[in-house]
């Protein structure tokens, strides 16, 4: 077993709890965004495999998409399990691509996410991620 996606999975599932906790005192939790450093699905060249971390995340179906760094060469959308993970070349770097951007993700009205990078004053790879069902 993997000791990195055995400590993700640990932190996360506490997260997930503590969150989990705070709702019976406040509003439903509607969308969980989770950000991580390492794909954790092995979706990309320099990703691992965590199976103990999917588990995590079939429990709850709120979490809306995950964030990731480390590959700076991609800046797409993969879905694993019905998930989004959501890429940045510059998600901790500015290095990967040939300009310098940021990633914009906005909660829509409808619950949809439209997510897109900004090169930096101009749009790029704009996607909607659809609402959950």
């Amino acid at each position: 077993m993997n000791l990195l996606c055995n400590c993700a999975a640990l932190f996360l599932n506490l997260s997930i709890q503590l969150l989990v906790r705070a709702r019976r005192y406040q509003i439903e939790l509607q969308n969980i965004f989770v950000f991580i450093h390492i794909n954790p699905g092995k979706l990309t060249k320099h990703a691992v495999d965590c199976p103990e971390l999917f588990e995590v995340f079939a429990k709850h179906k709120n979490i809306r998409a995950v964030f990731n760094g480390h590959d700076h060469d991609e800046e797409s959308i993969k879905k694993r399990d019905n998930v989004p993970f959501v890429f940045d070349a510059h998600f901790g770097g500015n290095w990967g691509t040939s300009y310098r951007g940021f990633r914009v993700v906005e909660l829509m009205k409808d619950n949809s996410l439209l997510t897109y990078i900004m090169n930096p004053v101009e749009k790029i790879n704009e996607v909607t991620i659809g609402v959950l069902v």
